[in-house]
């Protein structure tokens, strides 16, 4: 059902599409001539939507009243809850996605276009001048309500700091306590988050395609919305939500929620055709990062680094060529076996803190049988096609992590899910969205009429479990070679508290120990070791030859 509040946002939508239509002298819209009869109407239902929501009745007559005298707003009207208008602000359309399947979204895609704009923030400036910067990028940018703001709101508007890394730096954006809008405007500016990017990553972030993957997705309701773009960052919806810890993650019900969540990613955003063919984006990585990989290895080499030159205890410089050499080894043995390649849209990065419970879930999540929808995935610079279970092994192995640890490098494989752990997350997993046409594609003699619903969900968990454990030396490999290159450069210190903003909430990215912290060198270290460890399991490497400590799991 409908509530008031929704009405009230849609209908507050229409209108700023009306005015920057009339701004920008664009020809005929679908509120020509009823403009004002919906600004009547937000006189009424502003005060009436700070109270209790109204019967079905009630609401009905409210949509009645803006549908019927005016049939060219049908179409234009999505079905989500949000009624948001299908096309906001539009420099151009991003590419569209071939899906059409569940998406995890609650209401399928909406065809929307993501503003644009060529401009470079320097988030180094002043605070009073970077508060101007993003108003004047959020006005060129054309986001709703954020645009009305004049200028002079910089000086109430606050942008926080809430996490800095490599790859991005985040924030907060708030706006003024009572901003000055004009009438129409139903609601104040929401919170926003800010991305600037880092501007040494172009080796391992793909922007460009990164951008398409988050327009995609926000089409599809999943993650949060991406509201703009400008050269060097963008602007996404604020999520009010809290991440997951590493004792919350293995708690058994979050664990089947993680497990749904993954499978209706897996089968409700169709690859394309030219993303089937460049194969699993474990191998594209490896690929990618490889030559990088060797010169970050070279220069430690000669500047003499303990970590290189194994006088700190680590094996991952004395031992980078024969771990190359393994992992070339392991890819052709992998593809040489019956292990299925068959590839899926995977986020390839379900840690922890890339994973967030909403503070105001949707009310779909209120149902039994959709509660796991309180749960939203993030951060998918790491996403594209892969195995199913690669991307069920590398969240596995997210399970020995503590990132916000003294030592926050280290990988306890003691903390690898257990047998019993294991066998919930596969058994939610496969159990989920069962009836899709898309089951007999997971079994492993392909459809059978005679066989039950609950046999074929049991071939999917046995098969599940024994490819987890073929694919898991692949994640091991890949954030290894991820390690190395990204002790390529130093990262300053961060001055403002990243653990939270000024008010208490948590932000919808969760980032790891600070980056002066975290060594990453040994954490390439860590993970070789583990892929050592799968190799013996594998068979394919022998156990005990190595003047070095191999970390094994125990399945």
């Amino acid at each position: 059902m409908l509530g008031l509040g929704h009405v009230c946002e849609g209908l507050n939508h229409y209108i700023e599409r009306y005015i920057y239509d009339q701004e920008h002298h664009h020809s005929q819209h679908p509120l020509s001539g009823r403009y004002d009869t919906i600004n009547s109407l937000f006189k009424v239902l502003r005060p009436l939507s700070r109270r209790r929501l109204p019967c079905p009745q009630q609401i009905n007559a409210i949509m009645a009243t803006v549908h019927t005298k005016s049939p060219r707003m049908r179409p234009t009207i999505p079905k989500s809850p949000l009624l948001r208008p299908s096309n906001s602000a539009p420099p151009r359309l991003l590419r569209r996605s071939s899906s059409h399947g569940s998406s995890g979204s609650d209401e399928g895609e909406v065809d929307e276009t993501v503003p644009e704009c060529d401009i470079t923030l320097d988030n180094e400036a002043a605070p009073y001048e970077f508060s101007f910067a993003v108003l004047s990028i959020l006005h060129k940018l054309q986001v709703p309500i954020w645009r009305h703001l004049p200028h002079s709101a910089a000086k109430s508007t606050t942008c926080t700091r809430i996490s800095g890394a490599l790859t991005n730096a985040v924030y907060l954006v708030k706006p003024p306590d009572n901003p000055v809008l004009p009438d129409h405007a139903f609601n104040p500016p929401p919170k926003l988050l800010l991305r600037v990017y880092g501007p040494r990553v172009a080796h391992l972030i793909d922007r460009p395609a990164e951008l398409g993957m988050v327009a995609r997705l926000s089409r599809q309701r999943i993650g949060p919305r991406l509201l703009g773009i400008f050269a060097n960052g963008r602007f996404e919806q604020w999520l009010e939500s809290e991440p997951l810890t590493k004792e919350s993650m293995r708690e058994p019900t979050t664990s089947e929620w993680i497990a749904r969540r993954m499978k209706e990613l897996h089968e409700g955003i169709s690859l394309e055709q030219e993303e089937k063919a460049g194969g699993a984006a474990v191998w594209k990585n490896w690929d990618k990062w490889l030559a990088k990989a060797y010169e970050v290895i070279a220069q430690r080499r000669a500047s003499s680094c303990p970590h290189i030159t194994g006088r700190s205890g680590l094996a991952i410089g004395t031992k980078w060529e024969e771990f190359v050499d393994a992992v070339a080894k392991y890819r052709e043995w992998l593809y040489s076996t019956s292990t299925d390649q068959t590839l899926v849209f995977a986020h390839n990065d379900t840690q922890y803190g890339n994973l967030l419970r909403l503070a105001r879930p949707p009310s779909s999540a209120l149902k039994p049988s959709r509660a796991h929808r309180q749960l939203v995935v993030i951060d998918f610079e790491y996403s594209g096609p892969s195995p199913r279970a690669y991307d069920v092994a590398n969240h596995f192995c997210e399970w020995m992590a503590d990132y916000h640890c003294s030592t926050p490098h280290f990988m306890d494989e003691k903390r690898y899910p257990t047998a019993e752990e294991q066998a919930r997350f596969y058994k939610a997993y496969a159990e989920h969205m069962a009836t899709t046409p898309r089951l007999s594609e997971f079994s492993l003699d392909g459809p059978v009429d005679t066989t039950s619903k609950n046999t074929i969900i049991e071939t999917q968990i046995e098969k599940l479990e024994r490819e987890v454990k073929v694919w898991r030396a692949a994640s091991h490999a890949q954030w290894a070679i991820w390690g190395v290159i990204q002790a390529v450069t130093e990262t300053p210190a961060i001055s403002s508290d990243p653990a939270h903003p000024e008010d208490g909430e948590w932000n919808d990215v969760h980032e790891v120990a600070e980056e002066e912290e975290f060594d990453y060198l040994a954490y390439a270290d860590q993970r070789m070791r583990l892929f050592w460890g799968d190799m013996v399991e594998l068979g394919l490497a022998e156990g005990g030859s190595y003047p070095w400590e191999v970390k094994k799991i125990m399945d």
